[in-house]
C-alpha cells in the first residue's frame, strides 16, 4: 500500500502501513478506522455493516423505490433507504440495483441523522459529511465486485482533534484462478 498523509504542514509519503506516529492518538484513530472498513470474511472485502444490503441488515431499514434509470449502461432500480428507528444513528442513502440481476451497481450512504447536539457541544465531537460511495462492476464470470470505494469527511473529536479523512480505493486487473486437474484410476496390478 502506498499513499500520502498530511503531517506538520507537509505531505509525507508512505509505503506499507499508513499510520502516522503509530503511538499517537491520531495514529490509533486512523488504524482503527481503516480496520473497520475492511473484512476478510465478506465476499467483497468491505465491512458488512457499511451498507444495509445484507439479509440481516435489511430488517432494520425502510426501502422506497425512487425510480428506474440507466447507470453504467444498465437499467437499474433507484432505491432509497433509511433506518426504521428514526432515533438511531446509522446509515441512510441510495442504491442503484441492476434490474436484470438484482445486484448493486452503486451504493452511497450518509449518517441517518446528525450526531446529537449534546455530544457536539459537551464532548466537542462530530462527524460532518460521513458516508461512503461504492461502485460495483460485473466481471467476466458474472460475479459483481466493487470497482471503487470512496469517502471524504471530517472528524471533530473531544475538542482538539480536527481531521479531514479522504479514502479512495480502486480495484482493477481482476483475475479468476484457473485450475486444470485430471484424475486417473489405477487398478491393482495383474
Amino acid at each position: 500500500m502506498t499513499g500520502r498523509y498530511w503531517d506538520k504542514g507537509k505531505y509525507e509519503t508512505f509505503t506499507g502501513e499508513p499510520t502516522p506516529r503509530h503511538d499517537s492518538l491520531d495514529g490509533e484513530l486512523i488504524k482503527d478506522f481503516r480496520d473497520d472498513l475492511g473484512n476478510d470474511k465478506t465476499k467483497d472485502g468491505l465491512a458488512k455493516d457499511l451498507f444495509p444490503l445484507t439479509s440481516e441488515e435489511q430488517k432494520a431499514y425502510v426501502f422506497n423505490l425512487i425510480g428506474q434509470e440507466v447507470e453504467a449502461g444498465r437499467t437499474v432500480y433507484h432505491v432509497g433507504f433509511r433506518p426504521k428507528d428514526k432515533d438511531e444513528i446509522t446509515w441512510a442513502g441510495e442504491a442503484f440495483i441492476d434490474a436484470a440481476e438484482f445486484e448493486p451497481v452503486r451504493v452511497f450512504t450518509r449518517l441517518s441523522r446528525r450526531v446529537p447536539l449534546w455530544v457536539r457541544t459537551m464532548l466537542g465531537t462530530d462527524l460532518p459529511g460521513l458516508g461512503f460511495n461504492v461502485v460495483y462492476q460485473k466481471q467476466e464470470d458474472g460475479v459483481w465486485f466493487p470497482s471503487s470505494f470512496g469517502t471524504e469527511f471530517r472528524i471533530h473529536a473531544v475538542f482538539f482533534i480536527n481531521r479531514e479523512i479522504s479514502i479512495s480505493l480502486q480495484n482493477s486487473a481482476f483475475e479468476r484462478t484457473h485450475v486444470n486437474s485430471t484424475m486417473r484410476v489405477i487398478g491393482p496390478a495383474d
